[in-house]
């Protein structure tokens, strides 16, 4: 007679410790070699640091194409704002086909894409 009441349950349990482990242990050598791969960009210390030109700034600025870029392209937009409250910010997020066509006319000045 089996001492333990369930042994497949028993089994079930070390497989799952198994897989987790290996999971754990890819995951790590995956942190690993992406920190391997980072780089550090440096700045040219050269260039001239942004001036703001003055508040008579004035237009529309379009942003067509990818709909995952939309949320990102709206904080830009903002920011944009705040140092130039003249500017129209418009953002269309139809999808990543249609930055290309869009950036051949002239409705548009930035076409993010994926």
């Amino acid at each position: 007679m089996d001492l333990q009441p369930f042994p497949t349950l028993r089994i079930l349990e070390e497989t799952l410790v198994k897989r987790t482990r290996t999971w754990s242990l890819a995951l790590a050598l995956l942190g690993a070699a992406t920190m391997a791969n980072a780089q550090v960009i440096e700045v040219d210390d050269k260039l001239p640091s942004y001036q703001k030109v003055d508040g008579s700034l004035r237009g529309n600025l379009s942003s067509i194409g990818s709909d995952t870029m939309n949320n990102l392209m709206t904080l830009w937009g903002e920011g944009f704002r705040k140092h130039y409250p003249g500017v129209r910010i418009q953002v269309e997020g139809k999808g990543s086909s249609t930055a290309p066509p869009s950036k051949r006319r002239p409705s548009s000045d930035r076409c993010p894409a994926r």
